[in-house]
């Protein structure tokens, strides 16, 4: 089923989630350097410059692959669902996901090419998509295992090596006479860097050509995710792969890997001594030359290097294999609604143009129930084509849940007054979704859910947590058949939520070393599995207090540790609460579930004393297990996994 990363999509960046880095010795660099002077001594240069192509030509189309397909290698995924290398536009990977939507295949692009381009240029490890805003001299490009990498131009190998950790296995290649970036006229020597390759199949020595087989992508030496790190060194560099910084020079300013390269430790280094690879190789690209219009987009920063509103690009050539619904390789989108290079149809003005889709339904479904459907053609201005007459077909499909549908297509009979319908039958309590596509339109319906319980009613701000948690049997209600979402929650019943919801083994029988606890109570094996993953630590005077309300900042910092996501340390990449002092005992907790998007930000208060409630709960328990299940690195509202990534979930103890 289609996993609509829309976490990749609020701050824009994956889907997944992103990616590590590696970290770099001073050992390291010098067995690096003495490499580079050897190399330096063979004489062999590289054939003469002839232009320039992507180190990757296919990268899969992110938002819409399934949940499962996100984790496959490059050979199993369809190949119907890879587009060409977007280009690389500085201003687009800073537009905020939240902006972005489905239904224009512009915006679809842009979020493509955020994805891919994990890490910009000179950037950080803050998802906010800006150059020069750190010290990563690389671009990180987000492919899967197993991605053919090719040379970028003409070159010699002056490294193939493999390393345990850092870069892992890497080739440099090594470019003679080639153009200076920035003054085309002059000539100069560029090292191009390939690292955490699952494999290589070049030697040091070697001449290759420009597009020529290197290797395959993978996550070896210090990587979480598979991903292309991609570099170009000057020849003022004194080792290659050149980075800016050792560890111990980190450790010297009191920062660890992840800070220094967002405090932009070694900064003026790595300008020094390399360039901005994507946009070099944008400049050189061979093929025919096409000229496209840049998006209008709000710039961000001053730093923000982006191409001028008319950019010479390379269209789509012989050497790059045509993706499906692919927009031209390097190009910088302009028209939302015409992506091809190709001149637009031009419709009467008496019948606008189909621009956008709505579909409306109800917010919850009783399964065995049909549900209505209605799908909505509209016109730029959001209006509905009262006129619209269909040229192709819609397609519907149910992306989650499980159900039936009455039609799973559209046609020119089934449109009246810009409106047509169709139904769908649950036959099982699984939040549903469905997709309506039509050409280069696609949209999503909102989540349905099953029937919640009588005091939770759609609109209630957790509605949608707390039916997810009992469809999937964490909650149960009462037996009146409420839920009592405004009551506290006691820090027994918080473990329980959690161990339940988290799906975590607990022992059937415990002793518990709390004066006030009872080992024979039904909360005891949670509060010893807890106590032994040091979840909770209890009060001074051996007491737990078992009965109390848990306080806002109790349960967060239980639900961090019992997820794994170490909290204690944490230094916090967005600004904290006002009423979250940086020495108190739960600073990091909060600031880690306030950066992975778990708890309200819409505040700048957090209220760490005030007792949490059962609807408060349901809510960041829900958002915890839906970024576990994804894999993804932060939460966004409209983030979906499919059904049997739930069911394999919920039954993996």
């Amino acid at each position: 089923m289609k996993i609509l990363r829309k976490f990749l999509l609020k701050n824009g960046r994956q889907i997944g989630v992103i990616i590590a880095a590696f970290l770099v010795t001073g050992l390291m660099m010098n067995s690096s350097l003495i490499e580079y002077q050897a190399n330096l001594l063979t004489g062999v240069k590289s054939d003469p410059f002839d232009g320039t192509v992507y180190p990757v030509k296919r990268v899969p189309s992110w938002v819409d692959l399934t949940s499962a397909e996100w984790k496959l290698p490059y050979d199993q995924i369809p190949q119907n669902k890879f587009i060409d290398l977007p280009a690389y536009v500085p201003s687009q990977l800073t537009i905020p996901m939240s902006s972005l939507n489905f239904s224009n295949a512009g915006d679809k692009a842009i979020r493509n090419a955020q994805v891919t381009f994990s890490t910009p240029y000179m950037g950080n490890y803050r998802l906010d998509g800006q150059e020069y805003a750190g010290s990563h001299l690389a671009v990180d490009i987000k492919i899967p295992s197993g991605t053919p990498i090719y040379a970028v131009a003409n070159g010699i190998v002056i490294k193939a090596a493999n390393q345990s950790s850092g870069f892992g296995q890497h080739v440099v290649l090594r470019h003679d006479d080639v153009p200076a970036a920035g003054n085309p006229s002059t000539k100069t020597t560029y090292f191009s860097g390939y690292a955490h390759l699952s494999s290589f199949s070049v030697s040091e020595g070697q001449k290759v050509t420009k597009g020529q087989l290197l290797g395959y992508s993978g996550n070896t030496g210090t990587a979480t995710t598979p991903h292309l790190h991609f570099q170009i060194d000057n020849d003022q560099a004194p080792w290659h792969p050149y980075w800016p910084f050792t560890s111990k020079e980190a450790s010297d300013a009191g920062l660890d890997f992840w800070s220094a390269i967002n405090a932009g430790l070694g900064k003026d280094k790595a300008l020094q001594t390399t360039i901005n690879p994507m946009p070099y190789l944008q400049q050189h690209l061979t093929g025919t030359v096409t000229t496209y219009t840049a998006v209008p987009v709000t710039q961000s920063s001053a730093s923000d290097t982006t191409p001028p509103a008319t950019t010479a690009i390379v269209s789509p050539s012989t050497e790059t294999e045509t993706g499906i619904d692919q927009i031209p390789p390097a190009t910088v989108q302009s028209d939302p609604v015409n992506l091809s290079g190709q001149p637009s149809v031009v419709i009467s003005p008496a019948v606008p143009a189909l621009a956008d889709i709505e579909i409306l339904h109800p917010a919850s479904f009783k399964t065995g129930s049909p549900v209505l459907f209605k799908v909505l053609a509209l016109d730029s201005q959001g209006a509905v084509i009262n006129s619209y007459n269909p040229t192709e077909e819609w397609y519907i499909k149910l992306e989650n849940g499980s159900g039936n549908l009455s039609t799973t297509y559209l046609g020119k009979t089934d449109f009246k007054n810009g409106v047509a319908e169709f139904s769908l039958t649950p036959t099982a309590e699984y939040g549903l979704r469905v997709s309506v596509t039509t050409g280069q339109l696609s949209k999503f319906s909102d989540i349905l859910q099953p029937a919640s319980f009588t005091d939770v009613a759609e609109q209630h701000e957790n509605f949608v947590a707390i039916n997810f948690l009992k469809n999937n049997e964490i909650i149960r209600g009462y037996p009146d058949g409420s839920f009592k979402p405004e009551n506290p929650v006691s820090r027994v019943e918080a473990l329980k939520f959690i161990y339940e919801g988290l799906n975590k083994e607990v022992k059937p029988t415990a002793v518990l070393e709390f004066a006030d606890t009872d080992s024979k109570a039904w909360y005891a094996r949670y509060i010893a599995a807890a106590q032994k993953e040091k979840v909770v630590q209890g009060y001074s005077g051996n007491l737990f207090k078992p009965a109390n309300p848990v306080t806002r900042a109790e349960f967060v910092k239980m639900l961090v540790q019992a997820a794994g996501f170490n909290g204690g340390n944490y230094v916090p990449l967005k600004p904290n609460y006002n009423d979250v002092e940086k020495n108190a005992w739960y600073y990091g907790y909060i600031g880690l579930a306030k950066d992975k998007n778990l708890i309200d930000t819409s505040s700048n208060l957090f209220g760490p004393n005030e007792p949490m409630s059962r609807g408060e709960v349901a809510e960041i328990l829900y958002k915890t297990i839906l970024l576990q299940v994804s894999g993804g690195r932060s939460f966004d509202g409209g983030l979906v996994v499919s059904a049997e990534d739930l069911a394999d979930y919920f039954r993996k103890v």
